[in-house]
């Protein structure tokens, strides 16, 4: 999959999440949070190896649909950003189960809580993405990449399927994730209230002056 006009995904409307956090127990707020993070379940559990070709951005429920795929490649203009610290809001969609799975635990700390992002480059070195390479050879790189696999898809299929059971992430499953997460998200855009949705987030201090 690749984004439109150079730009992967900024990621979600995040006034139509602020809507549920009204009332992030009502069934139509549980509706609401669902279709967006659906976007990423059903990509992850698409029966063959996909892979995603990212140019300029992947921000917040962008960076998920990219995760949400099993092969990363980008761009060097790219940018994987969480996005989610710096608005106050916490992390959905079983964001830091991906960011886990597809880097470890530090990288979903480094991004998904202290708000890091990574270009194309830094991503690869990291192991976030397979390789980065112009945006007018990216899916050529791909189409080489999935030649074997789709010369035998039943094969490509029983390789995923195993690679998924295997895998994991085994400490929480996707959907315990996308629980965990649903509530700390309504809980963040929940608790601006008059301040709105769209409040930048409080400077950090500065630090002491030595003398």
């Amino acid at each position: 999959m690749d984004g439109a006009g150079g730009y992967f995904c900024s990621g979600a409307d995040t006034r139509d999440l602020a809507a549920s956090s009204a009332d992030p127990a009502a069934p139509e707020s549980v509706a609401r949070t669902s279709a967006v993070y659906a976007a990423f379940v059903q990509v992850g559990r698409l029966p063959v190896p996909s892979v995603s070709l990212v140019t300029g951005g992947a921000v917040g429920a962008g960076l998920n649909l990219v995760l949400a795929t099993d092969l990363m490649l980008v761009s060097h203009d790219a940018v994987l950003d969480s996005g989610f610290v710096a608005r106050g809001i916490h992390p959905g969609g079983g964001h830091l189960a991906l960011l886990g799975r597809a880097a470890g635990y530090q990288h979903a700390i480094a991004l998904g809580a202290l708000g890091a992002a990574l270009s194309g480059a830094e991503a690869v070195r990291r192991g976030l993405a397979w390789d980065v390479t112009e945006p007018h050879a990216m899916l050529d790189t791909a189409t080489r990449l999935v030649a074997k696999a789709a010369a035998d898809p039943q094969l490509a299929r029983r390789i995923k399927q195993s690679a998924t059971l295997e895998l994991g992430p085994p400490a929480v499953s996707w959907p315990s994730a996308l629980e965990i997460e649903r509530g700390m998200q309504m809980w963040s855009l929940g608790r601006k209230g008059s301040q709105g949705w769209d409040r930048k987030p409080p400077k950090p201090p500065k630090p002491p002056v030595e003398s």
